[in-house]
């Protein structure tokens, strides 16, 4: 709220305010003003309230120009700018809208006045569909900012529903009222007329940029601009004059025909230079070089010819301030960026060109900054080294290197950059550019959180390598990418090439992530080449759009995409074999190659375009290791310049490969080979080479050796030269998965050893034996993201303090930790060790502040986490636990592990001070969780899965012994004991047992939740020793309820329980209070016949010894109903429904229904299903349909539908001829037949026996013949 906050303006005008939201007014409501000139980074003109009958025009934001949100009734919104995507007029991110309004004119770094979340309504846009809501995409004919001409189409087009007061000049609103601020009258006062424009002197060739005020009457005006050349009802408009000369622009306005002139000089751009030389002084004129200027913004405040040229001779020009350009000059330099450099200190940004349409060109900008500590937060932190607010600025040819931005684009904010080369930038967002357009540029070695190289923004035609990111989006974060290289780019999240971005036939090869989508991470390719990437999950593309593209990640054949190798032969360019050319789709591609050549119809996939005429200069080097051990990989990788159409590698063993950019490889024996490496083309038929030597050792000949004895002046090759420290080892160890062996003793460290390469550190007699102390100052081990090995140590004292990883430090899960001891270790989290892979680890007796005493991230594999504290998760914090010992762990959430999974663990005799002392907020599968303790959850806690545990004597000071507000399925949950639900509070369990748990007050096996196909026994508790429902509902579904010490079910008086197909019985103080809902349920509490319920006794198996399947001769078989069941299974895991009908109770008979009452061959049990007795003639035929009940017996079908039959439901022919048959049902055998004719009375039989659940049979011995046909044949199985 630059100008106003939470208030209301009426006929005020808001103009040159800034704030970080709403640059004019922020919530308030503003009746008949004027807002413009204002900025902000949300809302230039205004965020949030309503403006009605406004002017907003020439306000300047990132999101939203003119209105960010908001609602804007009758108002003109014009002139304004959106640096970033969408809404240069109307931004709606948390719901806009714009009521009878024009909104043309504006501008935003994708073109458009709205963005897609903005609702217009009889409004005047060319971003809307003309005639849908009443809006129209005419122009508005407007002959201000404010009023419209005469036969503008915007009169009467509006809708009276949205009319608020009065125009913006006070006039009344006609019905129906004109879109827009101003209310078209037809006046007797002759109109004035006004030429604005920033330039009436300017160079020869330059544009100079006009607007018109016409303040009155009119019905046209029209721009005479003295050469000839004229324009009609142009509120904006811009004219280049080819000749030197003065010339009269006139604008008139009609009928009354009252004009303005306006003299606009164009001069020559020579004879108007101004000059800046390092040796110069600002206090000369800066005509020439003589005179020559010191200073570029000297030189720049000089220079008043619009267009004009500011030279710049060679030599550095250090900046102690920005230099600000705020009008159209050209800032040229004599010989280029490597001769004149402009120097920020690392104190101060190098360039703010606003909104300027100035020109830069030929410079190194370095070691500009800025930061939060020099110009204050918000917009103003970002471009460290240029700050553009749009895309109006041009940098070309210019070298942006080395500058940093507490905010975002390191290198460069906004603006247009062609042909520039930006690097070594840093920032949180965009570390070489945010936002803006870069055309042919390279973009390289740039960091930052978000979007190493880019954020947001367009690039066209560039080269994105070797950008980093700490979080997502190594090359690019957002944006969109036309015909682009993205190579060797890397995130330690995700997007190690882009994310969540656009990709159009670009070539994204050589990224990775640390953890998803080396290529791409949640963005969408069109014509694109994702390969060759790495990632933990996902190595080109994760959860990624792609249409037309190339990928192993994709599905060969489905949106156009392939999954074959491309054959690269550069970063960019494809083999003249390779699958990609034409492969595309002419829909996605744009511009042209990256060579500058012109798509073809279809187009190929990635950047370049294969020619036949493949021709040109060629450069050749090997890029990869010059030694690996025998059996281990070499990574190569080709380093192409120019147009190749064939690539060829030769590893001097006899194996020859071709067009493959970069590629690993195994020699099987010792030795020294020659890498051969030859590119071709038409201009090189017999190719350009380039060789490199790569020497095969035993791991044991490039071992380095440390001891405590050593020396690190040593060469480390032996143990009579070893290295004294194990940096030292690690530093002298130059081959991938070389070993560094260390000897006995301990190894006191003061600094972090830090592991950057993939190498093996190993103690050769294991961690009782080496042990690495970091004395209770300093981290033991820095892994990074390095797929290094560290075996056999034992890690105590580390420290990181604030920071993470007090033993250990990882990202992502590369590093690997084998027969480690990891003790004694502390930091903000991660005490033990954070992320990496620890195999077969002893993690005991570290301490977190935060999150992961014993170990944070990463996985654990065979490990034993114990004794181990934190905040959240002291065994384990947000990881994977697999076969792992999780015991006497402590934590005030989840004292065994907090927001992990869990795989065939044991946890157990953790202590949680607060929820869930084995596991919260976590996955556990095939555990067994017993002996924890908390006040609420002892064994799991809050949002926890249980799959297939066992779930035991766990405690809990409240709620939930066994587990509170979470889900069990198929396990065991017994001998928990809590004031409030034993063995769970809240939460649902499907398929379990619950049994013999204890609550003090209420709920022995659960209190309140939902128990679908659970046995629950054996439980005790004062009220509910089964289930207790209290203030909230409870459901038991298809659950048996029996031998429980206190009532089976119980809801207080605000509860509300319901049980449906299930069995209660045998509870000691009760079954079922009667406030309960029971359904299709069998108990002694029930009212016979009423709502499905039984009360007969339900003949269980074996009840005195816990079986509480069901007798053949049950009355709970068959009598529930279908429409209550949850799930397919019971729980045994069994079919839910093996009868006509659903059983009662936990476990579903299977059959054999052989009960016989009437001894007439038909079960008793399908009798009742279709009939009201037990008793039908076999011989009879309820539904008329010429088949028996017998016939529809054995069949399987409804004997009291004719509809019902057993029939032939579907043909095919595919590998085969496909007979389908149904329906088909237990017990059953099934025969297939087929005939050349009806009347052969011996058809063939062609497969017998056939059991259920089989329903089909392929024939692929007849399937050729021209005509056959097909029988199916049913008997019961005996």
């Amino acid at each position: 709220g630059g100008g106003m906050c939470w208030g209301t303006a009426n006929n005020c005008i808001l103009s040159g305010n800034s704030a970080d939201v709403g640059g004019g007014i922020y919530y308030s409501t503003a009746n008949n003003c004027i807002l413009s000139g204002n900025s902000a980074e949300y809302g230039g003109g205004m965020c949030g309230g309503t403006a009605n009958n406004c002017t907003i025009s020439g306000n300047t934001a990132s999101y939203g120009g003119g209105v960010f949100i908001g609602t804007a009734n009758n108002c003109t919104i014009v002139g304004n700018t959106a640096v970033d995507s969408g809404g240069g007029g109307m931004s709606g991110w948390g719901g806009g809208y714009a009521n009878n309004c024009i909104i043309w004119y504006n501008t935003s770094a994708d073109g458009s006045n709205i963005d897609g979340n903005a609702t217009l309504l009889y409004s005047c846009c060319p971003d809307v569909t003309h005639g849908v809501d009443g809006n129209i995409t005419n122009t508005p004919m407007l002959i201000s900012v404010s009023h419209l001409a005469g036969n503008s189409p915007c009169i009467g087009a509006g809708s009276v529903e949205y009319v608020v007061g009065k125009d913006i000049d006070g006039d009344a609103w006609l019905n129906p009222p004109s879109m827009g601020c101003d209310e078209f009258t037809v006046g007797d006062v002759a109109p004035t007329v006004r030429i604005l424009g920033s330039a009436f002197r300017l160079a020869e060739g330059s544009q100079a940029e006009f607007s018109a005020e016409i303040i009155g009457s009119s019905s046209m005006y029209v721009w005479d601009f003295g050469d000839g050349s004229s324009e009609t009802n142009a509120l904006y408009t811009k004219h280049a004059w080819n000749n030197l000369g003065i010339y009269n622009v006139i604008l008139t306005a009609y009928p009354e025909g009252v004009s303005v002139t306006q003299v606009v000089d164009v001069v020559d751009e020579e004879m108007s230079a101004v000059y800046v030389a390092p040796d110069g002084n600002d206090a000369n004129d800066g005509l020439s070089w003589s005179s020559a200027k010191a200073a570029l913004q000297a030189g720049v405040d000089a220079q008043d010819v619009w267009g004009g040229i500011v030279w710049v001779s060679n030599g550095t020009y250090a900046v102690t301030s920005e230099i600000v350009i705020d009008r159209c000059v050209i800032l040229q330099s004599v010989s280029g960026p490597e001769s004149t450099v402009i120097d920020g200190q690392g104190a101060v940004r190098c360039f703010n060109l606003g909104t300027s349409e100035c020109v830069i060109s030929g410079l190194t900008i370095t070691n500009g900054y800025a930061s939060d500590e020099l110009y204050g937060s918000g917009v103003s932190t970002d471009g460290g080294g240029i700050y553009c607010l749009g895309k109006n600025a041009l940098v070309t040819n210019c070298i942006i290197s080395g500058n940093k931005s507490d905010g975002s684009g390191g290198g460069i904010y906004g603006g247009t950059v062609n042909g520039c080369t930006i690097s070594g930038n840093s920032a949180e967002y965009g570390g070489g550019m945010r936002g803006g357009t870069a055309d042919n540029c390279t973009i390289s070695r740039n960091s930052a959180e978000y979007g190493g190289g880019m954020h947001y923004g367009t690039a066209n035609n560039c080269i994105f390598s070797g950008n980093s990111a700490t979080h997502n989006g190594g090359g690019m974060f957002q944006g969109t990418a036309n015909n682009c290289i993205f190579s060797g780019n890397s995130a330690e999240y995700g997007g190690g090439g882009m994310y969540q971005g656009t990709a159009n036939n670009c070539t994204i090869s050589g990224n990775s992530a640390s953890e998803y989508g080396g290529g791409m991470l949640t963005g969408t390719a069109n014509n694109s080449i994702i390969y060759y990437n790495n990632a933990v999950k996902g190595n080109d593309l994760r959860d990624t759009e792609a249409f037309y593209s190339c990928s192993p990640d994709v599905v060969h054949g489905v949106d156009g995409n392939i999954t074959n190798a491309p054959m690269l032969v550069s970063t960019s360019h494809i083999a003249m074999d390779s699958p990609c050319i034409g492969a595309g789709n002419a829909e996605y591609a744009t511009g042209t190659d990256i060579d500058g050549e012109a798509w073809l119809n279809p187009p190929s996939m990635g950047c370049d375009e294969y020619s036949e005429a493949v021709s040109g200069p060629v450069s050749v080097e090997t890029d990869g290791v010059d030694k690996v051990l025998l059996g281990s990989a070499a990574l190569l990788t080709a380093e192409v310049e120019g147009a190749v159409s064939l690539l060829i590698w030769d590893f001097d063993d006899g194996t020859v490969i071709s067009n493959v950019l970069s590629l690993d490889y195994v020699w099987t024996q010792l030795g020294s080979y020659d890498v051969v490496l030859t590119a071709y083309n038409n201009t090189w038929p017999d190719g350009v080479s380039s060789t490199q030597t790569v020497e095969v050792l035993s791991a044991e000949s490039a071992a380095v050796y440390v001891a405590v004895g050593g020396d690190d002046a040593n060469d480390g090759l032996s143990w009579a030269t070893a290295k004294a420290t194990i940096q030292a080892g690690v530093d002298a160890q130059g081959i991938a998965e070389g070993w560094i062996l260390v000897s006995n003793g301990t190894y006191a460290v003061t600094n972090e050893i830090t592991v950057n390469k993939a190498v093996v550190i190993r103690g050769v007699n294991g961690p009782e034996n080496t042990i690495i102390d970091g004395g209770g100052v300093a981290r033991c081990l820095n892994l990074g993201n390095t797929a290094c090995l560290v075996e056999g140590l034992t890690i105590t004292n580390g420290f990181a303090g604030d920071s993470i990883g007090g033993g250990i430090y990882c990202i992502g899960i590369l590093p690997v930790v084998t027969n480690c001891t990891i003790s004694g270790n502390s930091a903000y989290s991660g005490g033990g060790i954070n992320g990496g892979t620890a195999n077969n680890c002893t993690i005991s007796g570290n301490s977190a502040t935060r999150f992961g005493g014993g170990m944070r991230q990463g996985t654990a594999n065979n490990c034993i986490l114990s004794g181990n504290s934190a905040k959240f998760g002291g065994g384990m914090s947000t990881g994977t636990a697999n076969n792992c010992t999780i015991s006497g762990n402590s934590a005030e959430f989840g004292a065994g592990m907090r927001e992990g999974t869990a795989n065939n663990c044991t946890i157990s005799d953790n202590v949680s001070s607060s929820s869930g002392g084995g596991l919260d907020e976590c996955t556990a599968n095939y555990c067994t969780i017993t002996g924890n303790t908390a006040v609420f959850g002892g064994g799991l806690d809050d949002r926890c899965t249980a799959n297939y545990c066992t779930i035991s004597d766990n405690s809990a000071e409240s709620s939930g012994g066994g587990m509170n507000r979470s889900t069990a399925n198929n396990c065991t949950i017994s001998g928990n004991t809590a004031e409030y639900g034993g063995g769970m509070r809240q939460g649902t369990a499907n398929n379990c047992v619950i049994s013999g748990n204890t609550a003090g007050s209420y709920g022995g096996g659960m209190y309140e939740g939902t128990a679908n196909n659970c046995t629950i026994s054996g439980n005790t508790a004062r009220l509910g020793a089964g289930i207790y429902g209290g203030g909230a509902s409870f459901a038991a579904n298809n659950c048996t309820i029996i031998g429980n010490i206190g009532f089976g079910l119980y809801s207080g008086r605000t509860g509300n329980g319901t049980a449906n197909n299930c069995i209660v019985w045998y509870n000691i103080q009760g079954d079922l209070t009667p406030n309960i809902t029971a359904r299709y349920s069998c108990s002694p509490d029930l009212i016979h016949g009423v709502d499905g319920n039984i009360t007969n006794a339900p003949a269980f198996v074996d009840a005195a010894n816990g079986d509480y399947r069901l007798l053949s001769t049950s009355p709970c078989i068959n009598r529930g109903d279908n429409a209550l069941v949850v799930g397919v299974v019971d729980l045994d895991g069994l079919p839910r429904i093996a009868g006509c009908f659903v059983d009662m109770g936990a476990y579903e008979f299977q059959g054999p229904f052989t009960a016989d009452m009437d001894e007439d061959d038909l079960p008793d049990e399908w009798e009742r299903s279709y009939f009201t007795s037990g008793a039908e003639a076999p011989n009879g035929n309820a539904d008329l349909d010429g088949l028996s009940n017998w016939d529809e017996y054995i069949a399987g079908t409804d004997p009291s539908d004719a509809a019902s039959c057993l029939a032939i439901t579907n043909c095919c022919r595919s590998d085969g001829f496909t007979v389908e048959w149904g329906p088909s049902v237990t017990g059953r055998l099934y025969r297939v037949l087929w005939s050349d004719s009806l009347t052969n009375s011996l058809p063939i039989v062609l497969q017998d026996n056939i059991e259920y659940p089989q329903s089909s049979y392929t024939d692929t011995e007849y399937d050729d013949q021209t005509t056959g046909f097909y029988r199916v044949e049913v008997r019961i199985e005996e």
